[in-house]
């Protein structure tokens, strides 16, 4: 019987300690994932809170002529035929008619997902 009683105490010293231990993870992994929150915030605002994409179409020309043309990442260049000129707009991301969801989503949205979670 003392034995037993013995073993109880030991068992339960042994459960308080894992409770301890599983407490302390949590409240570590909650100070974790706060200060990640926090870091992300601040990276998105360094970027600026609003970004301005544009995101191109393929053309519907069945000669598949575009106007559109995309000299860099944040770029795009539209001719003006009749006008024989160009204008160039600038924007926080220019995806072209070839880009994918998956690579719309990996640079515009994935960002702002993260932060509201």
């Amino acid at each position: 019987e003392r034995a037993t009683r013995e073993a109880r105490a030991v068992f339960a010293n042994q459960v308080l300690f894992a409770q301890t231990e599983r407490d302390q993870a949590l409240e570590k992994a909650q100070a974790e994932r706060n200060k990640r929150r926090q870091v992300h915030n601040k990276l998105m605002e360094a970027r600026g809170n609003i970004r301005v994409y544009c995101r191109c179409r393929p053309s519907r020309d069945l000669a598949n002529v575009s106007a559109a043309h995309f000299p860099c990442d944040d770029t795009i260049t539209i001719s003006r035929a009749d006008l024989g000129d160009s204008v160039h707009f600038e924007f926080d991301g220019v995806f072209n008619p070839d880009s994918t969801q998956e690579h719309v989503f990996e640079d515009a949205a994935k960002d702002l997902i993260i932060s509201a979670l």
